[in-house]
């Protein structure tokens, strides 16, 4: 299907018995089982396996007038695999055995920086898909004055989404070394309510620490076999070569940090190779490690705490670029069998973005699909012109409130250093607005190439010029004109803390990020930004100084359903 779905067995139409199917696993690792089945008012149909390492075990379960899917994530040693399907006065509509991938996610429990995103809870995962489309959540874990301290202690994963075979694993953070280590690494390990461990992380610039860490890594991985150990590695295969190859008889997962952030062109971003050529570099020494390996996947988005985000662009679709990034992995040939993908980091992925994350999961790692989710969506977003303002006011009309209250300005460092876009001399640049007591000022430009009845959204992010320290949300807004319906449930004006940097006074600066999101009916719109958040009163200290860019207009993935 592709390289991380492998399909093993499927059946249509299997009616009341016993139905076997004898399956190889070709590796330690994940499959997968679906049963779409109807039964009448006493029917039902059970799905069983046996393995030589686990047994007999049930692990699908249908009962009386159902018309239902379920599915099963189970991780089983390498070798033959036996299923049964007992059906009783039901049928099963359709069958299937995969090879998966491990599909982590991480982590939880966690919310992002921006607090009108709402927490990424339990409920949240569940109602957006993700929970269905993954089988390894992670939480935090430490070592602290000798004991262990995991975040997740006081938040269970429940146990219906366990049951199906899914794993929950800790991520033991802040590396330490000789006794220290092992005794972090083995407790983590030896816990009854963690099924594996990441440890993070390892680079070059630690090689002193390489042939301690593996005999204390050959150790851990000895005493508990059957628990995946997963180490992120940043730096190239030949520097990390004294600690990777050593590894190699460990069943030990790498995971590559494949942090690929926006192009400012298509033809930029596709040169990319998104991890491909990193990992085939370990190949050369390590026959097999692409099976063994796991592309954690950057997805730092939106309101950044640092220069995380590699969301650069608004003129760029950050959801093209992991369709594209998802893709590249899914189909290249050099990465067939790639052992497993998952995100970084819950705490840095705008909301939109998380549940699109999930999307790409379900239609790449579990569906094997090789054509892009978005289909024929641009990476190069078609809607608005100079959106950054970086060719002065070009594509934009202003109604200025007052002479000279309106006029692209120049920052250094801005878009680094206060939103956190990942590259420096990108956001510099800002539209500067001051505000009025007798009228608003108003910038305007026409949407073009929509799509009717499709959603979009406009983003656009502001900061107060002499007052960025303080938290305060601006009063700002964008008014749509034309055929369109604003969805207000998904409205956001908020403000985000970004870190302290030296540029910017070595304090806390505020950036507050907008969105509204629009069902269009025709194939254009007007667009007005103003600073006034109603058109009769300024609602907002008057003389207040605003800068403004990113202003982005994109198609916009709707939530399941709006419940936060």
């Amino acid at each position: 299907m592709n390289n991380f779905v492998t399909e093993l067995a499927a059946a249509e139409g299997l009616g009341d018995g016993t139905h076997r199917f004898v399956v190889e696993n070709p590796r330690t690792g994940w499959m997968f089982f679906r049963s779409e089945a109807a039964t009448d008012r006493s029917g039902s149909v059970e799905v069983s396996i046996s393995a030589h390492d686990i047994g007999e075990k049930v692990i699908l379960e249908q009962g009386p007038h159902a018309l239902r899917t379920l599915e099963s994530m189970q991780r089983l040693k390498k070798g033959p695999v036996t299923v049964e399907v007992e059906v009783r006065n039901a049928e099963v509509r359709r069958f299937e055995v995969r090879l998966i991938p491990a599909i982590l996610y991480d982590h939880w429990p966690t919310s992002n920086k921006l607090e009108a995103y709402g927490e990424y809870s339990w409920e949240f995962l569940e109602r957006e898909g993700l929970l269905a489309s993954m089988n390894t959540v992670s939480s935090w874990a430490h070592w602290v004055d000798g004991k262990f301290d995991f975040d997740g202690e006081n938040s269970d994963v429940p146990r219906p989404w366990l049951v199906t075979g899914r794993h929950r694993i800790g991520i033991c953070s802040g590396l330490q070394t000789g006794e220290t280590a092992y005794r972090f690494w083995s407790t983590a390990l030896s816990r009854d309510d963690l099924d594996g461990v990441i440890i993070d992380e390892f680079y070059p610039k630690l090689s002193k620490h390489f042939p301690d860490w593996v005999k204390t890594l050959k150790r851990v991985t000895a005493e508990q076999p059957d628990k995946p150990v997963y180490l992120y590695l940043a730096g190239g295969a030949k520097d990390l070569r004294p600690f990777v190859e050593p590894l190699a008889d460990t069943g030990a997962y790498f995971v590559l940090e494949v942090y690929t952030d926006e192009k400012r062109t298509e033809k930029e971003m596709l040169e990319d190779s998104f991890g491909v050529n990193w990992t085939k570099s370990f190949e050369e020494y390590f026959p097999g490690f692409t099976e063994r390996c796991v592309h954690a996947i950057g997805f730092m988005s939106g309101a950044a705490s640092g220069k995380d985000s590699g969301d650069i662009y608004p003129g760029a679709s950050y959801k093209v670029l992991k369709d594209v990034q998802f893709q590249r992995i899914a189909t290249d040939p050099a990465l067939r069998g790639l052992g497993g993908v998952g995100n970084y980091n819950s705490i840095y992925i705008d909301e939109e973005y998380m549940r699109w994350y999930g999307r790409l999961l379900r239609h790449y790692c579990i569906e094997g699909n090789t054509e892009r989710l978005t289909g024929d969506d641009p990476y190069e977003l078609p809607h608005i012109a100079n959106p950054d303002f970086e060719t002065g006011l070009d594509g934009w009309t202003i109604e200025p409130a007052e002479p000279e209250s309106i006029e692209v300005r120049h920052a250094k460092g801005y878009g680094i250093h206060v939103q956190g876009r990942h590259k420096k001399e990108v956001g510099d640049h800002y539209l500067w607005m001051k505000r009025s007591a007798e009228k608003p000022n108003v910038i305007t430009q026409e949407i073009r190439d929509l799509e009717p009845g499709r959603h979009y959204s406009v983003r656009f992010y502001t900061t107060d010029l002499k007052n960025m320290h303080e938290h305060q949300v601006h009063h700002v807004y964008a008014y749509l004109q034309g055929d369109v319906r604003e969805v207000p449930s998904e409205t956001i004006h908020d403000a985000w803390i970004h870190a302290p940097t030296a540029a910017f006074g070595n304090k806390k600066t505020f950036p507050n990020y907008h969105r509204i999101v629009f069902r269009a009916n025709a194939t254009t719109a007007k667009l007005r930004i103003t600073d006034w958040r109603w058109v009769s009163l300024p609602t907002a200290p008057v003389g207040q100084e605003l800068m403004l860019n990113f202003i982005q207009v994109e198609p916009y993935l709707m939530p399941a359903v709006r419940g936060r």
